[in-house]
């Protein structure tokens, strides 16, 4: 894990955002298993308001073969990876 030297402000907003974003609708069906799951669009679109509400956004690239880096940052310009 890599983080900016603080991330007091960051925490704080996470802890804004845990308090205001709602449960993620599971809209999807997997016929297999016959059972539902929530889609990246549907938790995209569940988190995407209260991230930016308490001054919050991510950011996914590739870093290698089958592997992925997400960037939490915080308006303050802190961050955690």
């Amino acid at each position: 894990m890599d983080k900016s030297d603080s991330i007091t402000n960051l925490s704080t907003a996470l802890v804004i955002f845990q308090k205001e974003v709602k449960p993620v609708p599971k809209n999807g069906e997997n016929p297999y298993f016959k059972s539902k799951y929530a889609t990246l669009e549907d938790v995209i679109s569940t988190i995407k308001e209260p991230l930016a509400d308490a001054g919050l956004a991510y950011s996914q690239f590739p870093t290698g073969d089958n592997e992925l880096s997400t960037i939490l940052m915080h308006i303050s310009g802190e961050w955690i990876k």
